[in-house]
């Protein structure tokens, strides 16, 4: 008999659609019931550490365990510190995703090394025929509203300059009269260029 797991799934046509300001996957968390946060907020920094050398923390709390009791996993290998609990190893990119899966309670035996959420992601793979896309999001001062404090104090906004470009491309492994497509590849490749004031 197998018990039935609180799961929420997002579809890799999901991640890349919804809106996010950082395209950070992380974030995507707190759209699962029961999932709550004090510091997600616009984190534009990707990686373990940040610009000042601080830990870049995931701090999501799933159904009132700490936020240190998620177990992370990318392809369904570790992707969590085991120091801290607390930071990512890798950030795939939102583009490279298909699907976010969040398990939130009454897990099977598979799972293990926490008590909070299991929150596993899977990458895309190549297919029978070649895909690829390009592309840039960017984000700019100019295009923002001042927040209430500067508007109160007669401040400018901070400027901030944030570009995110990068490519995909999978396919088959097709060599002429030697090799013929039964082996499939998947590349995905970002860059991210941030400029901002504290």
């Amino acid at each position: 008999v197998q018990s039935a797991s609180a799961a929420g799934l997002i579809s890799g046509s999901q991640v890349r659609d919804l809106p996010s300001n950082t395209r950070n996957y992380a974030l995507l968390i707190i759209l699962q019931p029961g999932v709550s946060s004090a510091l997600a907020s616009d984190q534009p920094y990707v990686g373990a550490t940040t610009l000042d050398g601080n830990f870049n923390h995931v701090s999501f709390s799933v159904n009132g365990a700490r936020d240190s009791q998620n177990n992370w996993t990318l392809d369904g290998a570790d992707n969590v510190d085991r120091g801290s609990n607390q930071t990512l190893l890798t950030y795939p990119s939102i583009d490279s995703i298909e699907e976010l899966k969040v398990l939130r309670g009454n897990y099977d035996a598979q799972f293990g090394r926490g008590s909070g959420a299991q929150i596993n992601v899977l990458t895309r793979s190549g297919t029978g025929v070649f895909h690829g896309s390009a592309y840039e999001f960017f984000r700019n001062d100019v295009l923002a509203a001042n927040n209430f404090f500067n508007n109160l104090n007669e401040l400018p906004r901070p400027p901030l300059r944030y570009n995110d470009f990068g490519l995909t491309i999978g396919g088959p492994v097709f060599i002429p009269r030697l090799y013929a497509k039964k082996t499939f590849f998947f590349f995905s490749e970002e860059w991210r260029r941030v400029i901002r004031s504290e």
